[in-house]
C-alpha cells in the first residue's frame, strides 16, 4: 500500500537524522515550560496524554518529569 511505503520513508528518514546525532544536546524548546503552565492553570498535572512525534524525547522528558503522565509515540524507531 502507498501510505505503508510513504510511512516508511518517513521513519527512514528521521532515523537517519538521529543517527547524525540531530537533537542530541539541545534543550527542550521553550513551549514546554508553557505547556506546563497551562496544565497547573487547567489541573492537567497527572493526567494521562500521548506525545504524537516526540522525537528523542528532549521535550517528552522533561514534561513527564514536570509532572504530566505521557506516552511518547514517534514513527521512528531510533
Amino acid at each position: 500500500m502507498e501510505i505503508e511505503h510513504d510511512i516508511q520513508d518517513v521513519a527512514n528518514s528521521w532515523d537517519r537524522e538521529y543517527e547524525r546525532q540531530r537533537y542530541v544536546g539541545e534543550a527542550p524548546v521553550p513551549f514546554v515550560d508553557d505547556v506546563l503552565q497551562a496544565a497547573d492553570v487547567e489541573g492537567l498535572r497527572g493526567a494521562a496524554g500521548l506525545y504524537v512525534g516526540c522525537g528523542n524525547g528532549r521535550n517528552l522528558v522533561p514534561l513527564v518529569e514536570g509532572g504530566l503522565d505521557l506516552i511518547g509515540l514517534d514513527v521512528s524507531p531510533a
